[in-house]
């Protein structure tokens, strides 16, 4: 859907969807979620994140608002991709688990989101946690930044 892409070399692929995401404009999401040309599984090649990454992580700088009502209606869309693996090579719910989201991971289980606890790669920034082989589960993410609490939640 390219009216709502700025996609060129000198510019971030940020969509209109990203951008409802950031200003938490709900009326704005519920509408372009409804076209039926949205890729809802675009990932912004400035963070590397899909719209439900973003929708289920903190407010930006300068915002105190919760995702929660984005997150509810994005996890409806039938396209959607919870396990769609942007360039870092995570999942939602790696992430998710990674930065202690509680509440996120709540909403994501009970949307039926599988959490297939599966071995990711990790990223330049979590390399402060040496593993040996280079690979760490959810589980092991979650009690690695120690967030036991999220580490309940997988086997």
């Amino acid at each position: 859907m390219s009216i709502f892409l700025r996609d060129n070399k000198d510019q971030a692929r940020i969509t209109l969807l990203y951008d409802a995401i950031y200003f938490n404009h709900f009326e704005i999401f519920k509408i372009l979620l409804s076209h039926p040309d949205i890729d809802v599984n675009l990932v912004d090649t400035t963070n590397n994140k899909t719209p439900l990454m973003w929708c289920c992580g903190y407010p930006y700088d300068g915002h105190s608002y919760s995702r929660d009502a984005l997150l509810d209606l994005i996890l409806k869309h039938p396209d959607l991709d919870a396990t769609a693996k942007p360039k870092c090579g995570y999942t939602c719910i790696w992430m998710v688990c990674k930065e202690g989201l509680n509440l996120p991971l709540k909403r994501l289980i009970a949307s039926g989101v599988d959490l297939g606890d599966v071995e990711h790669e990790l990223c330049e920034d979590d390399r402060a946690y040496p593993i040996p082989t280079g690979l760490c589960t959810a589980r092991e993410i979650a009690l690695r930044k120690g967030h036991a609490w999220i580490a309940k939640f997988f086997p």
